[in-house]
């Protein structure tokens, strides 16, 4: 076993997202240690069920504590 400073800190995303065609929004969460990772789990869900989908906003989302942060609109995790 490593010492615990070795381990990367997980975080709960939050992902609001619409089907291709619908005006109803969606959201799933993921855990996982970063936006990037959250945004490749999101296509590869998408990827498995044949779902189109476009994110709408991504949040570092904590249950216990609000607001949630939202993270930056950038045009590679939030497409």
């Amino acid at each position: 076993m490593g010492r615990r400073e070795d381990i990367e800190e997980l975080h709960e995303f939050r992902i609001e997202f619409r089907r291709i065609g619908s005006d109803f929004p969606s959201i799933r969460h993921f855990t996982c240690v970063s936006a990037e990772a959250a945004r490749e789990m999101f296509l590869f869900v998408c990827r498995k069920e044949e779902v189109e989908a476009e994110i709408v906003s991504m949040e570092v989302w904590n249950r216990w504590e609000t607001p949630a942060e939202l993270v930056e609109n950038d045009a590679e995790l939030v497409s």
